[in-house]
């Protein structure tokens, strides 16, 4: 196969890969929620391993009064700061936890949660999260039928 098939095969791949992560989170049910990528960056330096493989993405997100996202997962580990307002997080085992400006969560990508504002304001926030460094878009991921 000459290049230009090699390339045409690798993005019909890419595309296809990227139509069924997009598929699969707008199976995710949300109300009042924005998100908007507002750093990345491959990972390169002193952690070798890492180099190439994965990279830090910054999220910024709003959750309107009454707002909430649905049980999901994430495509990757990070943290989720407040800034503004309250957020309540269900986890699947029905702990919950509200967390307040200037707090941080960790969230290992691999246990179902519904974050949720239960107040009268907007909730402000900042996530940042180590994702493949292939991976494009919202890290957001349904929930496996029989999880």
């Amino acid at each position: 196969m000459n290049n230009a098939g090699l390339i045409a095969l690798a993005f019909v791949g890419a595309a296809t890969g990227m139509l069924a992560v997009e598929a699969q989170q707008s199976q995710i049910e949300a109300k009042g929620l924005t998100r908007k990528i507002i750093a990345e960056q491959v990972l390169s330096g002193p952690l070798t391993e890492l180099n190439g493989k994965y990279k830090m993405v910054a999220v910024e997100f709003s959750i309107a009064p009454g707002g909430y996202v649905g049980p999901h997962l994430h495509a990757g580990p990070g943290y989720r700061c407040v800034i503004h307002g309250v957020v309540t997080n269900v986890e699947e085992d029905g702990k919950t936890t509200q967390y307040h400006p200037g707090e941080c969560y960790f969230e290992g990508g691999d246990k179902s949660h519904t974050p949720r504002n239960d107040g009268d304001t907007m909730v402000l926030g900042v996530q940042v999260e180590l994702l493949p460094a292939t991976w494009s878009g919202s890290s957001l991921l349904p929930v496996p039928a029989g999880k």
